[in-house]
């Protein structure tokens, strides 16, 4: 099924990149989901670094891909944050369908 505008099969549908603040130490680490329906959960390993247990999660994203904002509607595609628990060196989390996502973790 050919979807217009849409992306081609043949890319990825997690593209992921990281950012460190050395004087701040904090690590930001932003993904985007591409998948049309599925959320997807990645696992974070970071070596010979130390975690804050708390961090935080920032998420772009609306109801569909083609999603938009408008006078009418502003709030359609909104950014929103959670706050993440129980973070260590290694943990897990869960990027929604179509969504932009920042993750920004505090190092020891």
């Amino acid at each position: 099924m050919e979807i217009p505008g849409w992306l081609p099969q043949r890319l990825p549908l997690l593209d992921v990149s990281a950012t460190l603040d050395e004087e701040k130490r904090v690590l930001y680490v932003s993904a985007v989901n591409l998948s049309r329906d599925d959320d997807i959960t990645v696992e974070l390993r970071l070596l010979d670094v130390k975690v804050s247990p708390d961090g935080a999660h920032y998420l772009c994203t609306g109801r569909e891909p083609s999603a938009t904002n408008s006078f009418a509607h502003p709030e359609n595609v909104g950014v929103r944050s959670d706050q993440l628990n129980k973070l260590s060196s290694r943990c897990r989390v869960t990027l929604p369908r179509h969504s932009a996502s920042v993750l920004e973790l505090s190092l020891g």
